[in-house]
């Protein structure tokens, strides 16, 4: 039979859970962290905002991110997804940025070596904004996609299972990809069909992204990365809901077929952390659709993420994409983080509707001493700005923010240390 490559997913990051960069990233990352986003200098702006990672580059300086501790056990095949756009770009650029995957990379802003790179490729900047291109760069040639524009999710399949091996694509069909093989889509135009890679005999354990050329913002969202060891997925999840349901979540799914299933853990994000809430018994083997449920009567009004853990008869294991519901009515947030501070604090904050807002600083006698932002109209979702005292020539001393939209007044206190 030949093996397929299946999107299991043991990386799953959609940056919507804060709005705070270092939360994303760890030395010692647990499953969905990075071990590092950052920039080299100030030339590029790295921000987390409206549920995405942006990398803003003006003149000079890389921006990254990396996942260099090791996918364990090291992957034959895997799946690397997330939607990009590209915004700012008024200049062409080939090879702006450079996405890798292999073994022994650095988080650091060294390019990685042809030798221990099993694939890479390139975006391109044109000189319309928000116009790109997306190049294979493990082979010499012209391998340069068509224009592409607006968001794209991009699909980056790689093949090292030793022989051919199938996937499903985006549009539902059963594609073939050769063994030290790749293939990339956007959206659902395959760009790259059966491409070479660029070291065949290197592993597929570390995942790169540099951004060092151009002018312009590149922007990220849903990232998924999976993985494939050794052939079929015992389970195929037709489909994964979570709802609210008198106070309580109510989580069901669906499978298309089981082979070996022992059955699923439930789990439940616990500020960064996932945790075991229950299990639910699979039916081994079965060619005919089966559906399962699970009630969490322990929860509050807020926000809530959950995923399944499919677990194998012989204790192998793999995830889901994780789901979200909001249970009750969501409050309006404000923090501001460091506090205190000197001299600048980042000011976070969560609007549960669509309202005007304004953000001021006041001193202890009432007086306006700055202003945040003023009377403008935001969507629902997480928000970040920085604050810098040295703007309005603040001194040390105990300051109020308030935050005011259409429904809530909002204040926090915090102090300026000099």
């Amino acid at each position: 039979m030949i093996p397929n490559i299946v999107l299991s997913q043991t990386f799953v990051q959609n940056f919507n859970s804060s709005t705070s960069l270092s939360d994303y990233f760890n030395s010692t990352p647990i499953t969905n962290q990075f071990d590092k986003i950052d920039a080299t200098g100030d030339g590029v702006i790295v921000s987390v905002a409206n549920n995405n990672l942006s990398f803003t580059r003006a003149t000079t300086n890389t921006g990254l991110f990396s996942r260099v501790t090791d996918f364990n056990p090291s992957p034959t095949g895997i799946t690397i997804k997330f939607d990009l756009t590209i915004s700012g770009n008024t200049t062409a650029q080939t090879s702006a940025a450079i996405f890798y995957i292999g073994s022994g990379f650095t988080s650091t802003s060294t390019v990685p070596t042809n030798s221990r790179c099993f694939a890479r490729f390139s975006i391109n900047f044109t000189a319309t904004n928000g116009t790109f291109q997306i190049k294979d760069i493990s082979n010499t040639g012209s391998n340069t996609s068509s224009d592409l524009s607006g968001t794209q999710t991009i699909r980056w399949i790689l093949n090292n299972t030793g022989a051919s091996a199938n996937y499903t694509s985006p549009t539902g069909s059963t594609e073939s990809l050769e063994n030290d093989k790749a293939d990339i889509w956007a959206n659902t135009i395959k760009l790259f069909n059966d491409v070479s890679v660029e070291t065949t005999t290197e592993i597929l354990t570390d995942f790169k992204f540099l951004y060092s050329q151009g002018t312009g913002t590149i922007t990220f969202d849903n990232f998924e990365i999976g993985f494939s060891n050794d052939g079929a997925l015992p389970v195929q999840l037709k489909s994964f809901t979570a709802q609210q349901l008198n106070g309580n979540v109510i989580l069901n799914w669906s499978t298309v077929t089981e082979i070996n299933n022992s059955g699923f853990e439930i789990e439940k994000l616990v500020g960064k952390r996932w945790s075991k809430i229950g299990f639910i018994s699979g039916k081994g083997t079965s060619n005919i659709e089966q559906n399962y449920s699970f009630r969490d009567m322990r929860v509050l009004n807020g926000r809530y993420e959950y995923r399944l853990k499919q677990i194998d008869l012989d204790g192998k294991y793999e995830y889901t994409k994780s789901v979200q519901v909001q249970v009750g009515k969501s409050r309006t947030r404000l923090t501001l983080n460091p506090n205190p501070f000197n001299p600048t604090t980042r000011i976070s904050y969560y609007i549960p509707e669509k309202t005007e807002i304004e953000i001021k600083f006041y001193d202890l006698l009432g007086k306006e001493v700055a202003i945040i932002q003023n009377k403008e109209l935001k969507e629902e979702g997480e928000y970040e700005v920085t604050f810098n005292s040295t703007t309005n020539n603040l001194t040390s001393g105990v300051y109020f923010c308030i935050l005011k939209t259409s429904q809530d007044i909002i204040t926090e206190k915090i102090v300026l240390m000099k």
